[in-house]
């Protein structure tokens, strides 16, 4: 494969805290050989500081809503998406 899109799921009664999210940047940061967008998924939500961490190093937190909806807490754009939405 040429792109992989990974999501990590944490079912916890607690936020998920920024060791999580460095969890997800050492997995990132391993050489696969092919381009890897990660995300967080959690029904309880996320840190202050793994949000942070996650932001700086593009990854993806979702958060499942009751009634199964759905938040993207973040979601990770490169600058040139950005450009092409305007």
């Amino acid at each position: 494969p040429t792109h992989v899109v990974v999501f990590e799921c944490k079912d916890r009664r607690r936020n998920v805290q920024i060791d999580t999210v460095e969890e997800i940047v050492g997995k990132k940061q391993a050489s696969f050989g092919f381009s890897i967008k990660f995300h967080i998924v959690t029904r309880k939500g996320f840190s202050p500081a793994a949000i942070n961490m996650a932001r700086a190093n593009g990854i993806g937190l979702i958060k499942i809503m009751p009634d199964h909806k759905v938040h993207h807490v973040m979601y990770h754009m490169t600058p040139d998406m950005m450009l092409s939405l305007k």
